[in-house]
């Protein structure tokens, strides 16, 4: 009986560890597509700007999806899950000055926050494809490490 919960033990620590380097590696991932996602929002916003010129608030719910952005009470609301701390800032920064400048400033101003998360987009990719495949034989390594240590 002892043996059997040991072995359960044993395998909880496994799948504990391998799960942390699965998730890890999604993570990275869903940060890499939910930039890519943002980064072409953003470039259809300036277009919109350009062209159109309406309000802020219909703009922003014609480019974005409801799940990433939304606008409550007058104040735009975005879901930060899986992105990193200088993400969310440059989100807040561009969104808090957003319909602040006549429309040509405007456009200007979404242009350079495109090419700016671009850049956060292409670095995303470039850590995800580096590091994704790390994580996952990472845990499942140090999972097998610990089951090896309490035999």
């Amino acid at each position: 009986m002892r043996l059997i919960f040991k072995a359960l033990g044993l395998i909880i620590v496994f799948c504990v560890f391998a799960l942390w380097g699965f998730l890890k590696a999604n993570a990275l991932s869903a940060r890499s597509r939910k930039l890519g996602v943002l980064t072409r929002s953003i470039n259809q916003l300036a277009e919109f700007i350009k062209n159109d010129g309406s309000e802020i608030a219909r703009l922003i719910n014609t480019c974005f999806e409801k799940s990433e952005v939304t606008i409550r009470d007058g104040k735009i609301n975005y879901n930060n899950l899986f992105l990193e701390k200088e993400d969310i800032a440059l989100l807040v920064g561009f969104f808090e000055g957003l319909g602040k400048n006549d429309r040509q400033s405007e456009y200007e101003r979404t242009k350079l926050f495109a090419k700016t998360l671009e850049k956060q987009s292409i670095e995303a990719r470039e850590k995800n494809a580096n590091l994704s495949k790390l994580y996952s034989s990472l845990g499942v390594l140090i999972g097998i490490f610990f089951v090896i240590f309490f035999l």
